[in-house]
Order: C-alpha cells, then sequence, then structure tokens
C-alpha cells in the first residue's frame, strides 16, 4: 500500500498535498490525525478533510542528514542535530562533515543502513574501532519531529524544498 508507513508522522504536523477535483489545483493539507487504517484527517485553514491516505503525498525531507533544512524555526543540519542529541556533539565544538559523516577530533559520527554508529581513530587507515549507538529510538524519534522520510522504500514523498514556497516555512 503506497504511504503505509505514513501513520508514524500523523502527530508531526506534516503537510500533505492533496489534488482537490473540484477546486482543479493542488492543496496543502495538514495531517491532524488517522481516521481509520485506510484514510486520514486533514485540514486547511477553513474546513476538515477525511481523505484516503492513498490520495495525498506527504512533503517529508529525504533521508540526506547532511544537507540543512529548516527545523524549530532555524537552519539546521540533521546529522549535527542528532549528534548533539546523542552527546557526540557539544553547540561550539568545531567539526566537519565528510561525505555522510560528522566528524569532530580523531572520531566520527554515522548513519549506514539504518543504524547510527560512532568511529574512533578515524585517521589510522586501518581503524575498525566502530560502536553501535545504544540510544536509537531517541535519535529516529528526533528524524521523525524532522519530517524526514525514514521509510523511503515505504513512503512516497515530495520534497519541500522544491516547492516555490516551503510548506513548513509558511
Amino acid at each position: 500500500m503506497k504511504n503505509s508507513k505514513l501513520v508514524h508522522y500523523l502527530n508531526e504536523g506534516v503537510k500533505v498535498k492533496h489534488y482537490d477535483a473540484e477546486r482543479e489545483r493542488n492543496c496543502i493539507l495538514d495531517i491532524q490525525y488517522l481516521w481509520n487504517k485506510d484514510e486520514v484527517v486533514c485540514t486547511d485553514s477553513d474546513n476538515e478533510y477525511v481523505i484516503p491516505i492513498k490520495e495525498v503525498t506527504p512533503y517529508l525531507y529525504p533521508l540526506c542528514l547532511t544537507e540543512s533544512i529548516p527545523y524549530d524555526g532555524r537552519m539546521v543540519v540533521p546529522l549535527v542535530e542528532l549528534a548533539e542529541i546523542d552527546g557526540f556533539y557539544c553547540e561550539g565544538d568545531k567539526y566537519k562533515i565528510a561525505g555522510d559523516k560528522i566528524i569532530i577530533s580523531n572520531s566520527a559520527f554515522y548513519y549506514k543502513n539504518g543504524t547510527f554508529y560512532h568511529l574512533n581513530g578515524i585517521d589510522d587507515k586501518n581503524s575498525s574501532d566502530y560502536s553501535l549507538i545504544l540510544n536509537q529510538l531517541s535519535l529516529f524519534q528526533l528524524l521523525l519531529k524532522m519530517r524526514i522520510n525514514i521509510f523511503p522504500n515505504e513512503i512516497e514523498s515530495a520534497d519541500p524544498r522544491i516547492e516555490l514556497v516551503n510548506p513548513y516555512t509558511i
């Protein structure tokens, strides 16, 4: 089912695109809650609609954690925010983004194949001293809150940054 995992985003203020046949245009709506397993309640400034999940396309950022996105009224790099939640990064630390990693000193914080890791001794060519981050749940909860599509194979979404006006900055 298209967008079968959209339910994970319902309480996070996700905006969706829905084609309104009566108005003959796309509308931007706010998800309010799941009506039943196949329908969702959405609102605009005036009305409430019950719409089949198959007919809405959520605005979700792609799973690229090293690009800036608007969040909480400011531009953030998701990987930096995640590293801060984990305790790997403290505000004011000097860091650099290298590929899919945030690097501080001789250590890295990164995401690969659905899991977050620390990597120590990154200057050593043969280093494989990596460790699994134990508190994965809080990191994924933040990704959901940041409206990042962590289910790219199950949820067809629209990148809000490609719209004329990002629906999350309105």
